[in-house]
């Protein structure tokens, strides 16, 4: 906490020194918000916003929210095995990605119509205006899923005169990007229309090596195959009436998403000799044939991995949406109602190798989803500044997943839990331990129970459905009110009420004889012993209870959730250019069902609620040349939502309390009438205050190394030993980690953007302009159970580093742009480069699937460039 305290006291200080720096205002273009659903300026509104205007997004090669995050520093957008699997986190807070049950922290709004899941927000962006990123809780005016802040999209509305533009892009990897729009009047009088589309396609640059073992055809991988359109009708049908009609379409049909090894275990060699044929003098022909695999030296940043089957990855996102706006004399009156879906199916080889562990996980997702947005909002700039409204939705979610085991998934079961011989017994004592014991088998060779080893991981076996279907009803009711106490002092108060009801039915259907067996039973008894719990690597979808049911007290499917969030704050305008405001604000997301075959048990079914408490301090400041805006900030989630792979599931647990203060800062200065500069950043000192059962990596081991094999253990993700081994066994963990005090991983000490603008004309006619920036995230752990530290291990002569651990994730990019407009013509051509530097770094990190021991890593995409040639009429 002391670097934390410093870090005070220097930006007291140079917020001092920009504070007597000129008091005229800026000369730069005043930048309009809606972050209170009401125009305002940025310098006005007391708030934590960062504002990325078209022409930021136009100079920057912005093309989606993945790109955006590069210019907001307190943004960061994740995407895993496929675009569904998303996630935003503002100030280091978000979730939601990897289980369609789990709502998300950040919630993106477009055209002042809720998202509720990332995948809906993954297309190209559409003909924007602007985006604004709120930082901290906004469930006051935002209701559920903004307990960590919102993403804001405006598009441009229909104007009544002709225009439009073409726009087209190619770019190394094959680019090409095509986006057009069109407005105009309809003929209708004050009836105007706007229509905008895109295409974006690319090669991808990474390969599939193993998608046919046969050839040497390898496949794409992290392509891009997009398409989009949006039409858009405004009628002002009075002078106090006006409506706006929007459709939108988009769809995704991609190959995704690349992975690379940090550090091979025995498991993962195990695999590899499997496919290469090491063990076919045991077993005989191999079902797909001798196949290759990576190197020793492999990584991620090879793009490249073997699967072998093509992954596919498709969604749909489809939706209208009505706004209507009516005077009534000193108020007004706004409906927006929207009805949208998102279908999304993928595939992929789970496993990320050549061996055929698993022939299949399928993944189905539908949500369909209704809102009702009516508020009435004061229109008057004097007195009291009021917003009352009421909010509802009404959502469906369907999930209709699959994990199915392949025809080596046997063999590789029998090598893991035999210590690598494929002559050893483990696998058929464990079997005839269970007949012994008669828990579930039976001894007698002719009984339908009696086990054995060739009923294990049987081929079509597995997770066979995973069919969930819930519904979620919400309402909040929101009131938001400026009352000013003098002529500088105003006071906020904001209240929003919401209940949000989600029911859920399942048909689950598993056929895994493995995990059927009760290893604690068979641990407990005389003929066993503890040891014997080490198997447990090998139960990955232990017997799942359906909803509803009537087992124990029963469980009806239904989850309730409800609270009273508001927002307190002062502001005072200390003179005609620097507004201070100190807030204090809650948040609140309701629980989250985890829709997967994982919650076996009530401690995996659901997180409960998720509460955020923020405090600000900030200020405002306009100087001679742009403006200053500093926030500091101490945000506390309780209960945070946490979905983390292990290896062989997503953990889905509620992260105690966690603490992240620090600062934001936002400057623009105009430096000339040629230079335009900008410099935003971060400063987050993170903490767990409480987290009893964090993630961490499993490494039960036997002293002699035979069941299972060896697994190396790293002390920074090690699970704390299980305090319930009575027998003594070291090796044994409890599973879990307690948390507290470490720092959470996923969250940069600091981040900043760097960038200047300088515009010039080359002729009368040219107009030009040159833009940089400089993109910096300090070092940080991916994920909590994947060491983000430099481990070692003992060696024949001392410790040596292993594999390419450790995960992090850091940023220093340079994006650059260049554009030239023929002001006659309207034509313009631009040449840009994103993350010129080739900087390597990691998405994120995991427990290799099904092999104990071994991690993998998402990552970074490398450098990109091209040339976007635009025609505006």
């Amino acid at each position: 906490m002391r670097r934390f305290k410093h870090s005070y006291i220097y930006v007291s200080l140079a917020l001092s020194a920009f504070l007597t720096a000129g008091s005229a205002k800026a000369e730069i273009e005043e930048i309009t918000v809606t972050a209170n659903k009401r125009e305002q300026s940025l310098q006005d509104i007391p708030l934590t916003v960062s504002v990325t205007s078209s022409d930021t997004i136009q100079k920057s090669s912005i093309v989606d929210l993945i790109d955006l995050q590069t210019a907001v520093p307190s943004l960061r957008v994740n995407t895993l095995q496929n675009s569904a699997q998303t996630n935003f986190t503002i100030r280091g807070f978000g979730n939601g990605a990897n289980n369609p049950g789990i709502e998300p922290s950040v919630l993106v709004v477009v055209d002042g119509v809720p998202r509720s899941r990332s995948s809906s927000s993954l297309a190209d962006l559409p003909n924007v205006e602007r985006i604004e990123v709120l930082s901290g809780p906004q469930s006051t005016l935002f209701g559920k899923n903004a307990s960590a802040g919102v993403i804001s999209i405006t598009t441009k509305a229909p104007e009544d005169e002709i225009g439009g533009v073409l726009e087209t892009t190619v770019g190394n990897y094959g680019s090409q990007i095509v986006k057009g729009t069109i407005t105009g009047p309809t003929g209708i009088e004050n009836l105007n229309y706007r229509i905008s589309a895109s295409t974006n396609e690319n090669d991808g640059y990474a390969t599939n090596l193993g998608t046919d073992p046969g050839t040497a055809d390898d496949t794409p991988l992290n392509n891009r195959d997009r398409k989009a359109v949006r039409a858009q009708l405004q009628w002002d049908i009075a002078e106090d009436l006006s409506a706006r009609l929007i459709y939108d379409k988009d769809e995704i049909d991609e190959v995704c998403c690349v992975t690379g090894p940090l550090f091979t275990g025995s498991a993962t060699d195990l695999n590899n000799a499997i496919v290469t044929g090491a063990f076919a003098p045991f077993i005989g022909a191999l079902p797909l044939g001798v196949r290759g695999v990576l190197g020793d030296n492999a990584n991620p940043w090879d793009y490249q991995v073997y699967m072998n089957f093509e992954p596919t990855n498709f969604a749909e996102n489809e939706g209208f949406s009505l706004e209507i706006e009516k005077d009534l004399n000193g108020m007004v009156l706004t409906s927006i109602t929207s009805d949208r879906q998102t279908v999304m199916n993928s595939n992929f080889d789970a496993d990320f190798s050549s061996a055929d562990l698993v022939e299949e996980q399928r993944l189905d997702y539908n949500f369909d989803t209704f809102t009702q947005e009516l508020r009435l909002s004061s229109t008057t700039d004097n007195g009291i500044i009021w917003t009352a409204g009421v909010f509802y939705s009404d959502e469906d979610t369907i999930n209709d997943r699959t994990v199915i085991f392949g025809s080596e998934m046997n063999l590789y079961g029998r090598l893991v839990l035999g210590g690598g011989d494929p002559s050893s017994t483990a696998l058929a004592d464990i079997a005839a331990l269970e007949n012994a014991v008669g828990e579930t088998g039976n001894s007698d060779p002719n009984h339908p129970d009696h086990l054995t080893v060739d009923s294990f991981f049987t081929q079509g076996g597995g997770s066979t459905q995973e069919l969930f279907d819930m519904n979620s009803e919400t309402v909040s009711f929101f009131l938001n009110a400026d009352i000013p106490l003098s002529n500088d002092v105003v006071a906020t108060i904001g209240l929003n009420k919401t209940k949000d009801t989600k029911t859920v039915e399942s048909n689950v259907v598993v056929d895994d004889a493995f995990s059927e067996i009760d290893l604690e039973f068979l641990a407990a008894h005389p003929a066993g012993g503890e040891e014997i719990l080490d198997a447990q690597i090998a139960q990955f979808f232990p017997e799942f209870t359906n909803y509803p049911n009537d087992i124990g007290e029963g469980e009806d499917g239904i989850f309730e959730s409800d609270d009273l969030t508001h927002t307190l704050r002062l502001t005072h305008e200390a003179s005609e250019n620097t507004k201070f405001f100190v807030s204090h604000s809650t948040g609140f997301k309701p629980v989250s069902v985890n829709l997967s075959v994982n919650a076996v048990d009530s401690t995996m079914r659901s997180a409960e609620e998720e509460f955020s408490t923020n405090v600000e301090l900030g200020v405002k400041h306009v100087l001679d040349n742009g403006y200053l805006n500093l926030t500091l900030f101490r945000q506390k989630i309780k209960g945070f939502q946490s979905n983390t792979f292990n290896g062989t599931a997503f953990e889905l647990t509620n992260a105690g309390n966690q603490m992240h203060q620090g600062f934001e800062f936002d400057y623009k200065g105009q430096f000339s009438e040629n230079l335009l500069v900008g410099f935003q950043g971060m400063y987050i000192d993170a903490e767990y205050i409480e987290y009893l059962e964090g993630p961490c990596s499993h490494f039960t081991t036997d002293a002699d190394g035979a069941l299972p094999f060896e697994i190396i253990a790293f002390p920074s993700v090690a699970c704390d030993p299980d305090p319930d081994n009575l027998a003594g066994y070291p090796e044994v963990d409890a599973g879990i980690r307690d948390r507290q005090g470490e720092t959470p991983a996923g969250i940069h000490e600091w981040s900043a953007n760097l960038n200047a603008t300088y515009s010039f004309n080359l002729t009368d006619a040219i107009s030009s302009f040159m833009r940089i920036e400089y993109v910096y995230e300090s070092e940080t752990a991916v994920v909590e159970n994947v060491p983000g530290v430099n481990e070692v291990m003992d060696g024949p002569i001392g410790p040596i580093p292993v594999g390419n651990i450790p995960a992090v994730r850091s940023s220093k990019n340079v994006n650059m742009s260049m554009g030239f407009n023929h002001n006659p013509s309207g034509i313009e051509l631009m040449l840009w480069g994103r993350n010129l530097t080739d900087h390597q770094s990691l998405l994120s990190a995991f427990p290799t699937t099904a092999a104990p021991g071994s991690f993998g890593g998402y990552p970074t995409p490398p450098k990109t460039y091209g040339i976007t040639a635009r025609a505006k009429f």
